[in-house]
């Protein structure tokens, strides 16, 4: 998808980041997106593949829908945005060359972002993240 189709699709009304939630996932500060009474238990492999379909723009506070102002640069235009489903998975693409984020084209998931924002190794962010979405990892079987 080229930026003209993307801003096609802008949102008639221009949703703001949500600031607090990305520095709380910065600080590896945990909340919960998940009412779950009792942690869901997973294999790593099982979460990997679950938490990639998890709605990234939600996680991120940002706009669903549209161009947004990237969180991974001082951007000053509109030059990010989420796209995927639920079925194949959510990917953060940010078009400006000077991004981490823009990554020949590929996007990053929610493991990289979360790599990125707490600048974490893999293994942290599966970590924080089943803690996010209140998931006990056991060993593939």
């Amino acid at each position: 998808m080229t930026i003209k189709e993307v801003q096609k699709h802008k949102a008639i009304i221009n949703t703001a980041v949500d600031n607090q939630r990305i520095k709380a996932i910065s600080n590896k500060e945990v909340f919960y997106l998940k009412d779950n009474e009792e942690a869901t238990v997973y294999t790593y492999n099982q979460f990997k593949d679950m938490v990639k379909r998890e709605n990234l723009a939600t996680f991120l506070g940002v706009p669903e829908q549209g161009l947004f102002k990237c969180i991974f640069h001082d951007d000053t235009n509109d030059s990010a945005n989420i796209i995927g489903n639920e079925v194949h998975g959510y990917r953060y693409y940010c078009f400006s060359p000077e991004c981490e984020s823009h990554g020949e084209g590929h996007g990053s998931d929610i493991i990289n972002c979360v790599m990125m924002l707490q600048d974490s190794e893999y293994k942290e962010a599966i970590s924080y993240l089943a803690k996010v979405f209140n998931v006990t990892l056991i060993n593939n079987q």
